[in-house]
């Protein structure tokens, strides 16, 4: 089931991000390259709210993110960043208070676009920026208390969008940030808003260019 998710999901992430890409010249085009590094996701909503008053302690679950990007020279000084990118994201419930173990693992393919606003910071190129990102659920599993739960996509929206904004700087090929990633929607398919969630995500990213 997570095969099957994953490879549909990846075929519809690459049509998005062609699409976005196509009406763009090869001139245009100043960079391509990858990027991965490490995430560190949670959950906001009715659902962490309802554990937090039950004397959970909701946390984070660290996971990575890779894919490949492309920099589009808008002027001297901003460039557009179209990027297709795996990021794991879901959350940690301990046991303790009387609350049960709750591990949520989610995993997504992200299609954003980023403008970027670049400035020189002595032998750096610095940098910050935003943009708009669509995620679309790739996996899902989880555990509650001693129990594994493979598939948890009846419970999941297959689509998320939300914004990020980031900071960093590029010195040669390689190039070093952080993101802030806001999710927009509620992922839960319950109508109870004691289940609802968004999903929130911090990475630290380095990026190697190719051209």
């Amino acid at each position: 089931m997570r095969t099957v998710r994953f490879s549909s999901a990846l075929a519809v992430a690459f049509t998005l991000a062609a699409a976005s890409v196509a009406p763009l010249s090869a001139q245009s085009v100043e960079e391509y390259g990858f990027t991965a590094g490490l995430s560190r996701a949670t959950l906001a909503g009715g659902f962490t709210d309802f554990v937090s008053d039950r004397g959970g302690n909701p946390g984070a679950r660290i996971g990575f993110a890779l894919g490949g990007y492309a920099h589009v020279a808008l002027n001297e000084a901003f460039t557009l960043r179209p990027e297709l990118m795996f990021v794991q994201r879901g959350n940690r419930i301990p046991a303790e208070n009387g609350v049960r173990r709750r591990d949520l693992d989610l995993d997504y393919i992200d299609v954003s676009a980023l403008v970027r606003r670049h400035f020189p910071v002595g032998d750096l190129q610095g940098w910050v920026g935003g943009g708009a990102t669509v995620s679309l659920l790739a996996g899902s599993g989880g555990r509650v208390g001693e129990v594994t739960i493979d598939d948890v996509s009846d419970e999941i929206e297959g689509t998320d969008f939300g914004v990020a904004l980031e900071a960093g700087a590029d010195r040669g090929r390689f190039g070093f940030g952080l993101r802030y990633s806001l999710g927009l929607a509620n992922i839960s398919t319950s109508p109870d808003s004691d289940e609802s969630a968004n999903n929130r995500s911090l990475m630290l990213l380095v990026s190697y260019a190719v051209r």
